[in-house]
């Protein structure tokens, strides 16, 4: 199964569970409030990429003996944390640890998890801090939006509309 631009939210269990051999595709998806683990692999393999899980009372993702990969991910807020078992895991956030390329501990900065909204602070370090791939090119965000707008695509299910971290804005009124 390929889910591309798709939000999971306040279901009873896992949001996505893969048994069985088979690929499970998760691209630009967000999942969040579910009262397990956001994805729960028992085998198959499963690709993630630049999706955001976020507040589900258990782990991001659990893998308990398929193959998973992530990339450009974010799994914050996790009442468990973001990934046990194994996992391929590069340029992604995690509230712990993940071995891999360019992983970080970094609060994303999400706009208002109050009221659910996981877009990016424009002082969110995981603004251009993915790893570009070919359909970035003319792919969309969860939101619909460019899916690279800076020098790198950013993190997580939404591109920010400024393309770039920490930036600042000089309006002259005359």
């Amino acid at each position: 199964a390929t889910f591309i631009a798709s939000t999971f939210s306040s279901n009873s269990g896992p949001g996505l569970v893969r048994t069985g051999t088979g690929a499970l595709n998760l691209t630009n998806c967000l999942i969040y409030r579910q009262s397990n683990d956001a994805v729960r692999v028992s085998a198959g393999t499963v690709t993630i990429g630049n999706c955001t899980f976020a507040l589900n009372n258990g782990w991001g993702v659990t893998n308990n003996g398929g193959t998973v990969s992530i990339l450009n991910s974010i799994l914050w807020s996790n009442g468990l944390g973001g990934v046990v078992g194994s996992a391929t895991v590069n340029y992604s956030r995690s509230q712990e640890v993940l071995a891999g390329m360019n992983n970080s501990t970094t609060d994303p900065r999400f706009m208002d998890v109050t009221i659910h909204d996981f877009t990016l602070k424009m002082s969110s370090p995981a603004i251009n801090a993915g790893s570009n791939e070919a359909w970035m090119a003319t792919g969309r965000d969860l939101a619909g939006n460019t899916r690279k707008i800076g020098t790198e695509v950013d993190q997580g299910c939404y591109e920010s509309p400024g393309g770039f971290a920490g930036a600042s804005v000089l309006i002259e009124i005359f």
